[in-house]
């Protein structure tokens, strides 16, 4: 599988890839995660940004993205993308 060795399933991580989903290509999905993203996972957060970043960064705040992805939190370098990708 590739993923992090380290991730575990999550059901909030679960229950917000779902919505984001349903968002997915439109600027909704960003300002969703940016309202819910303190309570994912380090995985869940890093994965989902950059995912909604290849997916839309189109007509949004580029500085909502910036203040995101300049987030302190953990494991950045692991989760930010799969490991056939680093």
């Amino acid at each position: 599988m590739d993923v992090y060795a380290g991730f575990k399933w999550n059901y909030y991580d679960s229950k917000v890839a779902k919505e984001l989903v349903a968002k997915e290509g439109t600027p909704e999905a960003i300002l969703y995660f940016s309202k819910i993203c303190d309570k994912l996972t380090e995985c869940g957060y890093w994965f989902f940004l950059s995912t909604l970043w290849v997916s839309y960064s189109g007509h949004t705040d580029i500085n909502l993205w910036k203040n995101l992805f300049g987030s302190d939190r953990n494991n950045r370098k692991r989760c930010i993308m799969k490991p056939s990708e680093l």
